[in-house]
C-alpha cells in the first residue's frame, strides 16, 4: 500500500531485485500489487478483499 498516485509497472520494476533474492534465498513466493492507500480502503474487488483479510506487511 503506497501513498499518493501509483504507477504499478515502476513500482514493480523498483523492487523486482529485491523480491527475486528472497524468492531465490529463502524459497519463499512473496506476491506484490503496488495499490494505493485510498483504492486499497474503498475498491471492494475479490483480490483486494483476500489480501486485506490474508495479506501480511513486509
Amino acid at each position: 500500500v503506497l501513498e499518493g498516485e501509483v504507477i504499478p509497472g515502476k513500482e514493480i520494476d523498483r523492487v523486482i531485485s529485491i523480491i527475486n533474492e528472497i524468492n531465490l534465498r529463502y524459497g519463499v513466493l512473496i506476491s506484490i500489487y503496488p495499490v494505493s492507500e485510498e483504492k486499497f480502503r474503498v475498491v471492494n474487488s475479490p483480490l483486494l478483499l483476500n489480501i486485506r483479510e490474508e495479506g501480511i506487511t513486509i
